[in-house]
Formats: C-alpha cells, structure tokens, sequence
C-alpha cells in the first residue's frame, strides 16, 4: 500500500527534511522509490523495524514504513516523532 502512494508522489523526500546525521544513521532503514513524476530515486519512507518501539509491537507481517506527506501541515511534528522512534 505504501508503495501505491508514494509511487504516486505522495510522500516527500526524507532527505530533504531530515538532518545529516539522521539520514546518515538511519540509511539502511530508508524505503526507495522512484515516484512516477521523479526522474531519480529517493527515500520517500523509513521502514520501523528497526524502532525500538515498533519492534515490541509488530508481529512477522510486512514491516511498517512511515511517510511525511507532501501537504502536511506538521512536518516538523512528523520529524520530531522519527526521532522518537529511532530514540534521538
């Protein structure tokens, strides 16, 4: 499903948002896609997995993966609570 909408262009470019330090550290958790309109791929989701938080609560489904949306008012809170998932 996640694929679906940011293939669509739902979803922002996490490195666009996110700090250095962030992107540099939580790399290998980021979902890539090529939207339909983007000429290149980019991280467009984090998959929680790898969240301390998340991983007490999910089962062996699919790992949940987190997007900010492109016309999302609270950006910022949508950053602030992937730094509370990954413990920054």
């Amino acid at each position: 499903t996640f694929e679906k909408y940011a293939d669509a262009g739902y979803f922002v470019k996490l490195p666009d948002y996110l700090t250095t330090k962030l992107c540099r550290d939580l790399a290998n958790s980021f979902y890539y896609t090529i939207p339909k309109d983007a000429k290149t791929d980019g991280a467009y989701g984090i998959y929680l997995n790898d969240s301390y938080i998340i991983s007490q609560t999910i089962g062996s489904s699919d790992p949940p993966v987190l997007g900010i949306l492109v016309n999302s008012k609270y950006k910022e809170n949508a950053i602030h609570f992937i730094e509370y998932l990954f413990n920054y």
